[in-house]
């Protein structure tokens, strides 16, 4: 009752609309605590959760590598390239705002969907000493910001990405989103095809900073 109780409450508040000027990052509001029965068992992760409230998928993921911080903080801000790491990514059209503000107009079809999906991201970026933190919530489909109409949108779409630097050699690379898909689907169904998704993404990302960090092959006169 009292884990329920907590529940409650962080749903309300992670449900409200964030304040006018709010950044994305600290609209994101606080991570439920995740129960023991949202545990994805496999030897990739550090940790690995799926969790199913109210209709809402809350995923965390964390993996410590062995990576230069600054070649990993480069394969996250090359935004218009993400479909090479996330198939499901059918497009993706970049319009930078500030220097740490940009949105990203999606139109996304993960395998197991018969729709693509398209909507708009506002994501957030920060790079501070030994750690870096890319934030996204996806705008509202009345939002003057919007770059194209919206089509089989979730109804719910926000999360974060954090690399953190170890020490001199190790990076903890940590994933965390909210998403209610448009149409509903059982819990045990998400959690069977989405899980090793997941797991895809990090090889990804992980596979195109060590590409970066070898350097351009020597090419033969």
């Amino acid at each position: 009752m009292r884990r329920l109780t907590y529940l409650s409450i962080v749903m309300t508040t992670l449900l409200l609309p964030p304040p006018s000027g709010a950044d994305v990052c600290q609209s994101l509001g606080s991570r439920p605590q995740f129960g023991s029965d949202s545990v994805i068992e496999n030897d990739y992760f550090d940790r690995y959760n799926i969790e199913n409230i109210h209709g809402s998928y809350y995923i965390a993921a964390t993996r410590t590598e062995t990576l230069d911080l600054a070649v990993l903080i480069a394969v996250f801000d090359d935004f218009a390239n993400w479909s090479d790491i996330s198939p499901a990514y059918k497009s993706i059209e970049v319009r930078p705002l500030t220097t740490t503000l940009l949105l990203t107009g999606i139109r996304f079809r993960p395998s197991f969907s018969p729709f693509t999906s398209k909507f708009t991201n506002r994501i957030e970026v920060s790079n501070e000493e030994h750690i870096y933190r890319q934030c996204w919530r996806q705008l509202d489909e009345a939002d003057e910001d919007v770059i194209e109409p919206y089509q089989n949108e979730p109804l719910e779409n926000r999360g974060s990405w954090q690399v953190q630097r170890i020490d001199s050699q190790r990076v903890r690379i940590d994933y965390y989103s909210v998403i209610k898909p448009p149409i509903p689907l059982p819990a045990w169904l998400y959690r069977f095809v989405v899980r090793n998704s997941y797991v895809d993404t990090f090889e990804r990302i992980i596979a195109k900073a060590n590409e970066i960090q070898r350097g351009p092959r020597a090419t033969k006169p």
